[in-house]
């Protein structure tokens, strides 16, 4: 599943087989507030071309981010993680921060 523009999750948003990716083909925002929660089981890549970022916001206590696959923030392209106010990203397969020069 890819996101490419402005995604506000305030309930719940699973993406079980396939990889969630925040600008792939178009800067992608993702935004997980107000208790929302999403949950990713083949991975997780935000920023992944290198002609796009990508940018995932966790706000404020209940709101969270799970991720069992692959983590990277910052893959080919720009890629940011903000977690504030409470809110909790959690990955349980490590996490790769700025994998390509560039």
């Amino acid at each position: 599943m890819a996101i490419n523009g402005f995604l506000l999750v305030n309930g719940t948003l699973t993406s079980s087989s396939t990889l969630l990716t925040v600008g792939l083909s178009a800067n992608g925002d993702l935004i997980v507030e107000n208790a929302g929660s999403v949950t990713s089981q083949a991975g997780l890549d935000i920023g992944d071309s290198a002609s796009f970022s990508g940018e995932v916001s966790v706000i404020g206590t209940g709101s969270s981010l799970l991720n069992t696959g692959t983590f990277v923030v910052g893959d080919a392209g720009s890629g940011s993680l903000s977690i504030q106010s409470g809110g909790t990203a959690t990955t349980s397969a490590g996490a790769v921060i700025a994998s390509s020069a560039g």
